[in-house]
């Protein structure tokens, strides 16, 4: 089992949606990638400890070399874990989570289910969690103060979502998984929900909600639910708030969603092309634009020092590829790059 790891933060602030000044704007570039490495589905942005970052979809357009659904690359064409002549075609990779240099966590969407991989060995996976309760899961996001606990979500994707039954949130230590009450999804209007991840302290949870009417989407909105400080658990007190609603852009979908170091949550719009910075106390702070990315399906804070803000999605000016954009010189390097750089 994973060791227990502590990660200091700012502790956080009293929610509140004012507004100190206009946030800003800043336009990203679109990477060179060597001979059209991802598919149009790529997804599952995560990054490990040199800052690289990976995804699925590798060479999606080359079956008889890949399964694109068992395939993890990195951004300049590194395969990190591919299965050739897959026995598992029915497998659909979403999210992903680097533990260490070598093992990451990949979840399994139509199998329910969390898979460990090593590097090295095609065939060196294992399940590290499954319940075939589970929606999915989607996208998974880990505890900064148990390595051994994960959480995830799923969506039932309908034309008309029903609170508590169109999403789903989960948390996994590997020998038993838990799943966070329906009740309180219904309380709190929570439908579709997709993106997730944890705050630097592992107090606080993040999870998106989109909401499904006559087969439009006509809500996104950011939720936040209380974590036991100790182990990471389910506090049975807490209740899920609102933590930022998209009012203005409420038909584009929140996909993947990443922390920084202080607190700051950073935000993929998916119809958008863009993402947004949220501070702890939910004011927006910048927005970002990514021409040639098409719908960002995900992204990650990574580079030698981990303040470069990567999406990954389709490409503009062809859908079967997919494309990578970058943000430089954020001002906070990613947690997820910063707690690797503990562990490794």
């Amino acid at each position: 089992m994973l060791s227990k790891i502590f990660f200091l933060a700012l502790t956080a602030l009293p929610l509140t949606f004012a507004q100190s000044s206009a946030p800003s704007v800043v336009n990203g570039t679109l990477l060179e990638l060597k001979n059209n490495t991802f598919g149009g589905a790529i997804e599952g942005a995560s990054v490990d400890p040199t800052g690289m970052i990976y995804a699925f979809d590798y060479q999606a357009g080359e079956p008889s070399q890949y399964d694109p659904s068992l395939a993890f690359a990195s951004i300049n064409g590194t395969v990190f874990h591919a299965l050739k002549n897959s026995s598992e075609p029915k497998s659909l990779l979403a999210g992903s989570r680097f533990v260490n240099s070598d093992t990451v966590f990949i979840a399994d969407a139509t199998k329910q289910r969390v898979l460990l991989f090593t590097r090295g060995s095609m065939d060196n996976y294992s399940t590290f969690c499954s319940n075939n309760k589970m929606l999915q899961p989607n996208d998974i996001a880990l505890s900064p103060v148990n390595a051994g606990v994960i959480y995830l979500t799923g969506q039932n994707y309908t034309a008309d979502t029903e609170a508590g039954k169109a999403g789903d949130i989960w948390l996994c230590n590997g020998n038993h998984s838990v799943q966070y009450p329906v009740e309180k999804l219904k309380e709190a209007n929570i439908h579709r929900t997709n993106g997730i991840e944890t705050s630097p302290c592992g107090a606080t949870l993040y999870l998106s909600s989109a909401v499904n009417l006559n087969s439009s989407v006509v809500s996104n909105a950011i939720y936040s639910i209380q974590l036991s400080k100790d182990n990471g658990t389910f506090l049975s007190s807490s209740t899920p708030a609102l933590f930022y609603n998209f009012t203005t852009t409420a038909s584009t979908d929140i996909d993947g969603m990443r922390t920084d170091t202080q607190g700051n949550l950073y935000v993929t719009r998916n119809g958008l092309g863009q993402v947004v910075k949220l501070s702890p106390t939910g004011q927006l702070l910048s927005t970002f634009n990514f021409p040639g990315v098409a719908g960002p399906s995900n992204l990650e804070l990574g580079g030698s020092d981990g303040k470069t803000l990567y999406v990954v999605g389709k490409c503009a000016s062809n859908s079967t590829f997919g494309c990578v954009g970058k943000a430089e010189q954020m001002e906070y390097p990613g947690k997820a790059w910063s707690t690797l750089q503990v562990i490794n």
